[in-house]
């Protein structure tokens, strides 16, 4: 491997601009889901929102809204959409597996 292919990824790694997440570009997922099976943490997907500047304004969401809110994945995880107006689903978050996740 070339020493600036090298210094590049060490470059990645400190800053953190590495994204080994899993979420699929134009799929919603319930937080929970983005946490417990995607990689992410609860400031994993607070950066991820506030790097969305075109869909998203206002506050991040709180660390107790994440898992029964549903985003929407762009940018390969580098970037979330917080759907359903901003807001937590009223009732329950469903995991839809390969799917979106949706509301219940």
């Amino acid at each position: 491997m070339q020493p600036t292919v090298l210094i590049a990824l060490a470059i990645g790694l400190l800053t953190g601009e590495s994204y080994a997440y899993e979420c699929k570009n134009h799929l919603t997922y319930c937080g929970s889901t983005l946490v417990g099976r995607k990689g992410y943490s609860n400031s994993d997907i607070q950066a991820a929102y506030t790097r969305e500047t075109d869909w998203n304004s206002g506050p991040a969401p709180t660390d107790e809204e994440i898992p029964k809110s549903l985003f929407k994945c762009g940018a390969s995880g580098n970037k979330l959409v917080w759907v359903n107006g901003r807001q937590p689903c009223p009732g329950n978050c469903h995991d839809n597996g390969a799917d979106s996740d949706y509301c219940a």
